[in-house]
């Protein structure tokens, strides 16, 4: 781990020389900018390139700047990042208006730049100081702007100080040491970091005996109810086992190297028992950090002053809420999440509708074959991690290839049992697409945009379509060869050219624009396919591709980013007003998701309208009869044929779900008497004796069990309320919404109209 510690010399050398020999260890080093002075150098590019390759940055503030960045530093570092300042405003609008930035200033906004944790730690009027500590109202005023530029774009002093022995203590033992433990879980040991082989183990056995059992269950409750009840039950342990293994592991790291990511996380969760506090200050605390963490997995931290609407309910302080890149990320979840939620969905139940058909899914497959299909995804998602940690590119390249055989292999044995059953010639390109879009897009997803992701599946249309015609064809071999070879390489060129679009529209702070009109062209694209190939004799294969996994993709990603931002905006805005306001705000953004739903479904009805429609009008036949399937579902709502629906639609409500869980185990863990035992049973520096570690990992995971109980409980609850009590009270129900919005079927009529027009 390497650490730089951000201070000015003059003012915290005390500080800083016992911060650093406290945190050095033998595989810790700790950095400070003396170490970089060098006349034949430019100081701010030698700093830039220590942080740059560093894990995190330990900024003190105080009174005094420091020494000013040069013009040539300065200029130096604007023309080696030229977006550095379209990221950060507040840092443009200072330069711009002339305000000199400190080349202690500068190494907070490089942290922030380079995606680093940045900690900041501030000086109490009470502190002690060096003895050439001379500042001036100058400096003090130009402190003061740098911490509201901070502010500005949501970055927050985390702690106070007063000596160096307290702030030793906060850097060592409290939410800072949990920032630094989460924010480099990649260099923990191969017995904290990797998944346990009783663990994989246990899961993989897991997913292939579940829906043999669900199976034996059907024959006498019917799967209607079997398939659920065993999919949650599955799902449970699945839960329960991982954080079984996770929490005995993290009680017997006590005795790892002191100053290793183990020992680490090992203090940082003891000091969080030790340090009790009650259930709302657990809430905000966890709350805090999981935002954080969702605005690093969806690549917009920082970037408050490139979101729509930053401050949205009143936010005192702007925040990344509406950003391009959490759209970005959104499309790509929006691709991947359908696929695997049909999947299980099938593994459960056996029941293969219009969703698992395009996924040339078998309606006779034993339990077993398809356990062995979850099973493979299961494997897919713990090469992606593995591959995430690898450090080299051999390492990674093989996990990758191991995860895609694996997968491949599963994949393609569904598609030969469904084309023996009658899925169609194209099952197995399907079946091969699909892996290839959950291993690949899983593995990479911090590199590939998610509107690559969804070129490929529009592209792979074409693939699906070309391999379908050879099949009825009887094409002779070499044809065969050439034209899957031609696919191939399409397929390849949108590829590569949406990256490259997409990278070039990052780079210019485009990529909002981008991404609406690519939207826009890749709907525009599939209806357009509705209206010129359904007259194709492989139409009812290729076309549900189209459909399933790119139009209502595409309709789906808008609104699961529309409830990522509604639920970041409401959940800041309760950290704001503190208390157990974030609890409360949760339960009015859980009612708002049950809106979205309502809207999405909505949405998703006139999509699959048009694109009936122009199907119908090109030659072709409707391929989803939503008349039937809305009757189906109000007569029916139960049955596995209809489950994928229920999928698509609550996926809006998964960052509520995540806030809810929170809510409830900090309510569960707030309990004074259990983390005091806890405690009393947790030496310092010393893990937990063996026998002890059984019982408490089993008592920390029946708090975040029934935490998920909770937030389901609640969830479930206000969307039922929502959907099925209080809009049908005023006259609404969604149901009959959306099946008197396919009776005025305004698609085909518009079409009916142009076309009379144009004759």
């Amino acid at each position: 781990m390497r650490i730089f510690l951000s201070a000015v010399t003059d003012e915290f050398c005390d500080y800083r020389d016992q911060l650093a020999s406290d945190l050095t260890r033998h595989n810790v080093d700790v950095k400070v900018q003396e170490d970089f002075k060098d006349s034949g150098t430019v100081l701010l590019e030698k700093l830039d390139l220590y942080i740059a390759n560093c894990d995190a940055v330990v900024h003190l503030v105080g009174d005094m700047t420091g020494s000013t960045a040069g013009p040539e530093s300065t200029q130096a570092i604007l023309v080696k990042y030229p977006d550095l300042t379209e990221r950060f405003q507040p840092l443009r609008d200072a330069l711009n208006g002339g305000a000199p930035i400190s080349n202690t200033q500068w190494e907070a906004w490089l942290a922030l730049y380079h995606g680093k944790a940045l900690l900041i730690a501030q000086a109490a009027p009470s502190a002690e100081r060096g003895p050439a500590y001379a500042p001036t109202a100058e400096m003090r005023v130009a402190q003061e702007q740098h911490l509201a530029r901070l502010r500005a774009i949501g970055r927050y002093p985390g702690s106070t100080f007063a000596s160096p022995d307290e702030l030793a203590k906060q850097i060592a033992y409290t939410a800072i040491l949990d920032r630094l433990a989460e924010e480099y879980a990649t260099l923990l040991s191969p017995r904290a970091s990797a998944v346990p082989s009783g663990a994989l183990i246990g899961g993989l056995l897991i997913m292939l005996a579940a829906p043999a059992l669900a199976d034996q269950w059907g024959k006498t409750l019917g799967m209607a109810v079997s398939g659920p009840l065993m999919l949650a039950l599955a799902a449970s342990l699945l839960v329960l086992m991982l954080a079984y293994t996770r929490y005995f592991g993290l009680l017997g790291a006590g005795d790892a190297p002191p100053g290793s990511p183990a020992r680490l996380g090992y203090e940082r969760f003891r000091a969080g028992l030790a340090g009790g506090g009650s259930a709302a200050q657990l809430y905000k605390r966890w709350l805090t950090a999981f935002l954080d963490r969702v605005d690093g997995f969806f690549g917009d931290a920082g970037q408050a002053g490139l979101t729509l609407w930053p401050r949205a309910f009143g936010l005192r302080a702007p925040a990344p809420l509406w950003t391009a890149p959490s759209l970005d990320r959104c499309l790509l979840l929006a691709q991947i999440y359908p696929i695997v939620t049909i999947y299980v969905l099938w593994a459960f139940s056996g029941h293969v509708g219009p969703a698992e058909k395009v996924l040339g899914l078998a309606s006779d497959a034993p339990g077993w074959q398809r356990g062995a299909l979850v099973a493979s995804l299961g494997v897919g998602a713990y090469c992606a991690r593995q591959i995430k940690n690898a450090k080299r590119w051999v390492a990674k390249f093989l996990w990758l290839a191991a995860g895609f055989a694996v997968a491949a292999a599963a994949a393609g044995a569904a598609a030969f049992a469904g084309a023996g059953a009658g899925a169609g010639a194209g099952a197995i390109a399907v079946a091969v697409a699909v892996t290839v879009t959950f291993t690949f897009a899983g593995v990479v997803a911090d590199v590939v945009a998610g509107a690559t992701a969804v070129a490929v599946a529009v592209a792979g249309a074409v693939v699906v379509a070309g391999v379908s015609t050879l099949a009825e064809a009887d094409a002779d071999a070499v044809t065969a060869a050439i034209a899957i070879a031609g696919a191939g390489a399409l397929t390849g060129a949108v590829t590569g050219a949406a990256q490259a679009i997409s990278n070039f529209s990052i780079g210019r702070q485009r990529q909002g624009m981008f991404l609406t009109l690519f939207v826009s062209c890749a709907i525009l694209t599939c209806l357009s396919a509705a209206l010129m190939l359904a007259a194709h004799p492989s139409w009812r294969e290729f076309g549900p591709l189209v459909l399933f996994l790119s139009l209502l993709t595409l309709l789906n990603a808008p609104f699961d980013w529309a409830s990522l931002g509604l639920t970041r905006a409401l959940l800041r805005r309760g950290l704001e007003l503190q208390g157990w306001w974030p609890l409360l705000l949760a339960v009015v953004d859980a009612l708002l998701a049950g809106v979205v739903i309502a809207l999405l479904a909505l949405a998703m009805v006139l999509g699959v309208q048009i694109f009936n429609a122009l199907a119908v009008h090109g030659g072709g036949n409707a391929l989803l009869p939503l008349r039937s399937l809305l009757d189906g579902i109000a007569a029916k709502p139960g049955e596995p044929e209809y489950w994928w629906v229920y999928a698509l639609l609550i996926s809006t409500l998964i960052p509520s779900l995540l806030n809810l869980i929170i809510g409830g185990t900090a309510l569960l863990r707030g309990v004074p008497m259990v983390s005091s035992l806890l405690l009393w049973f947790m030496p310092a520096g010393a893990a937990v004796p063996t026998h002890e570690r059984a019982w408490m990992a089993a008592v920390l995971t029946l708090q975040m069990a029934l935490g998920i109980i909770f937030g389901l409980v609640v969830q479930v609850g206000l969307a039922y309320l929502l959907l099925f009590y209080l809009m049908p009270t005023v006259g609404l129900s969604l149901l009959d919404i959306c099946r008197a919005l396919v009776d005025l079927d305004f698609p085909a009529t518009i079409i009916r109209s142009v076309v009379a027009v144009l004759k």
